[in-house]
């Protein structure tokens, strides 16, 4: 796999050769002195990499193609008077310009969003131009290699109390973000919305519990998609770690009881005027209204059982009106909705209260008030 940016090394030995005749006769020498094990990295007997000089380069899983060749002069150029081909000699180099030394094999690339170090011509800040452990000569794996400069990334990590099981995992950053170059902002690999629901196609197990297949609620063709999901998930999660539950950038309550409190709803009110929610009587503020009687209020502000939005409402897509669905979780059931809408208002009768429906114009008399739920 090619890294973008990075253009696949070729004839690199063969113009190192003819600029540097000297490395030449020593790369000829070394590979006579030695059997063809150099293959399985063999230390060989002379050269740069002999035991007793250099050898430890050739002990990593991953060894740079110039080092395994032994055309150490391709980046290295002796000081005058300096012989590094005499074993055990004292050599001084001339100071290597980095660009210049990996931009003679690796051309460089332009793209929309260039990673600093990569636009910068800073390649050892990440890679180890000798061998590593980890794959293309990073230095460490990720996210330690990338949180030294990306420190507030780092912090919301490390005290978040929801963690993106990706961020933390083997591949972390680079699962998502491109290491040099990329035609999308935030050096990412795919849109956002691509990359989210290329993991979030299937239900997946956390310690916060499962999480639905998105994927697959966007999929349905009858469904109404929630407009942040449309945009991108990133309106509402942080993709790196959060204080909140389910990497939520704001408050809100996932439980189908939640605070009977507007504030508990931080989240919602970016996009929603909190006021049309708060207001026990009504002309205009919300259209789930009965008469002026502002039936979001009665839901939300329910002393001390205030329910959710996620006690009616699917909070990324669903085949309903209103993002309402035919059924929802309620404590490891699926409880039916029965939502129908009416040409100014309408009805539901879920398994949480007796039938009941609404008209914005004229209020419909409710035959049995809500006697409440026991609490869980």
């Amino acid at each position: 796999m090619h890294h973008a940016g990075i253009i696949p090394v070729k004839g690199m030995i063969k113009e190192m050769r003819a600029r540097h005749p000297l490395g030449l006769w020593s790369l000829i020498f070394t590979l006579l002195s030695v059997s063809p094990a150099l293959a399985e990295k063999e230390k060989p007997k002379s050269g740069c990499i002999a035991e007793g000089c250099h050898a430890v380069l050739m002990n990593a899983k991953v060894v740079h193609s110039a080092i395994e060749d032994g055309a150490c002069d391709g980046c290295h150029t002796p000081s005058e008077g300096s012989s590094p081909d005499q074993a055990g000699a004292k050599h001084k180099f001339e100071k290597i310009d980095v660009g210049q030394a990996c931009g003679d094999c690796h051309e460089a690339a332009k793209d929309k969003s260039i990673h600093k170090p990569y636009g910068e011509a800073k390649c050892t800040a990440c890679h180890n131009p000798h061998s590593s452990d980890q794959p293309a000569l990073l230095r460490e794996e990720s996210p330690a290699l990338c949180q030294p400069c990306h420190e507030k990334i780092a912090a919301i990590s490390s005290r978040g109390s929801s963690d993106h099981l990706v961020a933390d995992g083997k591949l972390a950053c680079l699962s998502c973000h491109e290491g040099h170059l990329s035609k999308i902002p935030k050096l990412l690999r795919k849109s956002p919305k691509e990359l989210c629901l290329g993991c979030h196609n299937k239900e997946i197990s956390t310690p916060q519990g499962t999480l639905v297949d998105i994927a697959g609620k966007l999929t349905d063709k009858k469904a109404t998609v929630h407009d942040p999901v449309a945009d991108g998930c990133v309106s509402c999660h942080n993709p790196h770690g959060s204080e909140l539950p389910r990497l939520l950038v704001r408050s809100y309550p996932t439980a189908w009881y939640g605070n009977p409190s507007i504030s508990a709803y931080g989240l919602c009110f970016e996009c929603h005027e909190a006021a049309g929610f708060e207001a026990k009587e009504t002309e205009e503020g919300t259209a789930f209204r009965n008469g002026k009687k502002n039936l979001h209020a009665v839901h939300i502000l329910n002393d001390p059982l205030g329910r959710s939005c996620s006690a009616c409402h699917d909070v990324h897509a669903a085949a309903g009106e209103h993002l309402i669905p035919s059924q929802v979780p309620f404590f490891g059931f699926l409880v039916p909705t029965n939502f129908k809408t009416a040409e100014n208002g309408g009805s539901c009768f879920p398994g949480c209260h007796e039938a009941r429906a609404y008209d914005r114009l004229e209020a419909v008399p409710l035959s049995k008030p809500d006697s409440g739920h026991p609490k869980p």
